[in-house]
């Protein structure tokens, strides 16, 4: 019987790239700099995990930033394995929330959402906005629609996930709570929510956190060094039943500080994933 060390998935891979793929004992962070190979190395993981270990398509998750990069990394997984790539899952951190969101729109509706859900965009936000301002007679001058979209972002990233309440008081809060109530009354649901929502729903129901991370084996992450708080905590959810993370980043590449990115969170991986491998390409 050939060895997983024999597989022609290793084939063209260094020294570093190969330990990436051929382990599979506990989770695992991939350092990797620009021009190391990280989309070749969680591709080839994906298609080694599937063709070598037997592991269901459907019990893999792979995330990453960009519809396009989750597009790129699926078909790069399906040239190698072709139908037996069928039930993978590679989505957006977003494109994953708004899926689960659907799935659970019963829970969604005895929060108070209408039917059916839809996502506004910031245009359909800001709109909504400027009418609460118009009902209050607030001045756009002094509560500007786009600032007040910022600050309820934030609040819903750090709100209490026990409670589910955010740290917004007096007019601001107000208005909030406003905001949040039409957007139930019409079934909507802005960027922010589709993960903050799940991270809310998982957070407060153990049994459907059980649930949804019981049906999955693996999770991977590309660009990892860009994740936020809401999206390291869900992650957190999703492998809290014992299921393996791996996590591709650089630490020097991070990007998206301005919208809440966390490089805290792939420095403290090993601390956070007791028994990670770390490997560096």
């Amino acid at each position: 019987m050939r060895g997983l060390t024999e597989s022609p998935l290793l084939e063209g891979l260094n020294p570093p790239q190969r330990e990436a793929v051929l382990h599979h004992e506990s989770s695992q962070l991939v350092l990797a700099g620009a021009g190391s190979g990280k989309t070749r190395v969680l591709t080839r993981k994906i298609a080694f995990l599937i063709r070598e270990l037997g592991v269901s398509p459907g019990r893999i998750l792979a995330v990453t930033f960009t519809n396009k990069a989750a597009g790129e990394m699926r078909e790069r997984v399906e040239k190698l394995l072709g139908e037996r790539a069928r039930g993978l899952r590679v989505s957006t951190f977003h494109s994953y929330g708004l899926h689960f969101l659907r799935r659970h729109e019963g829970i969604l509706q005895e929060m108070g959402y209408g039917r059916p859900l839809l996502v506004f965009d910031r245009s359909d936000q800001k709109g909504l906005v400027k009418r609460l301002l118009a009902e209050k007679n607030l001045d756009e001058k002094r509560f500007d629609p786009g600032w007040l979209l910022e600050t309820f972002s934030t609040a819903k990233d750090e709100r209490d996930l026990s409670s589910g309440t955010v740290n917004l008081e007096g007019m601001l809060g107000q208005l909030y709570l406003l905001y949040e109530q039409r957007m139930k009354e019409q079934g909507a649901l802005d960027f922010d929510d589709l993960v903050t929502l799940p991270l809310l729903l998982l957070s407060r129901d153990e049994e459907l956190r059980r649930r949804e991370a019981s049906g999955l084996d693996w999770v991977l992450v590309d660009e990892y060094q860009d994740v936020n708080r809401t999206q390291y905590l869900l992650l957190r959810r999703l492998t809290s039943e014992g299921q393996k993370l791996l996590v591709v980043g650089d630490p020097d590449q991070a990007i998206y500080g301005w919208r809440g990115a966390d490089v805290s969170m792939i420095l403290n991986f090993e601390r956070d994933f007791p028994g990670a491998r770390v490997t560096v390409l």
